[in-house]
């Protein structure tokens, strides 16, 4: 579900050429970084630049900054992760799947982070995972029409439901991570004896406000040792593993109406 991740140190330009494949308008609204408003991402009544709505087929050129304000500060991690996100009509846009993530990096840091992949034996990478909390509403997704239509035994031309019935919309509040739930999400291997860093995202609307727990092992946060945190809509947190316990271990939102509808997945100590 996640789109590319943008990675950026202290001090660097960050140039992204957006085209829009969807049937909508979409932009690509950053956080973080410094940007002018012809950069902004942003569909709102001053509609000054093509890049605040960019509609079907057409092309965009974001150009953002990373200023020192930005990066991690002096006890912080690495790399710290911000939210990108269309924001040409916010709510659809998000829960139609149009959210990444962007981490920015003291200068020097980059080329020692590798997303997702064990660090080779003898070399200093740090493993890096990225896990976005989120329950996708689908009944506020574009798409709602064409998954009804196109994932159910309903045919085109008996396409009438009810949007309003209640089972309805709540079969369509899918609680994921990084949009796979029930631990569907896999590749997530960390070597045992190194460090990981965990970037977690939160995005979406009030009920949003997420509590991600580690089982297995913990993680430094703000100079405290910890292995539960809290974060709400648009929010991120970097924290650092040091993986010393091996096994396979669950990654989940400690809200347990959240956890029980799916918001679980595995990661591995090896």
């Amino acid at each position: 579900m996640l789109g590319p991740i943008i990675r950026a140190e202290v001090g660097d330009t960050v140039k992204v050429v957006f085209r829009n494949m969807a049937s909508h308008n979409h932009t690509m609204h950053p956080h973080g970084f410094r940007y002018a408003k012809s950069s902004e991402g942003l569909s709102d009544a001053m509609q000054m630049f093509d890049g605040n709505a960019v509609p079907p087929g057409g092309t965009w050129t974001y150009i953002w900054e990373a200023p020192e304000r930005s990066g991690p500060g002096p006890l912080d991690p690495p790399g710290l992760a911000w939210t990108y996100h269309s924001d040409a009509a916010g709510t659809q846009d998000v829960f139609s799947g149009l959210v990444g993530a962007s981490i920015i990096y003291r200068p020097g840091e980059l080329a020692k982070h590798t997303l997702d992949v064990p660090a080779p034996p003898g070399s200093n990478l740090i493993e890096e995972v990225l896990t976005l909390f989120l329950i996708v509403d689908e009944n506020q997704s574009y798409y709602i029409d064409d998954n009804t239509l196109n994932r159910t035994s309903i045919s085109e031309g008996q396409l009438q439901v009810n949007r309003m019935d209640a089972g309805f919309r709540e079969s369509n509040l899918k609680h994921s991570i990084n949009g796979f739930m029930f631990g569907n999400l896999m590749g997530i291997n960390l070597t045992v004896g190194t460090q990981a860093a965990w970037h977690v995202e939160a995005l979406g609307n009030v009920v949003n406000a997420h509590t991600p727990h580690w089982h297995g092992n913990t993680l430094m946060w703000a100079q405290q040792r910890v292995d539960i945190i809290s974060v709400l809509p648009a929010q991120t947190r970097s924290l650092v593993m040091m993986v010393d316990n091996p096994g396979s271990w669950a990654h989940h939102c400690q809200v347990l109406n959240h956890r029980d509808m799916g918001m679980i997945s595995m990661y591995t100590a090896g």
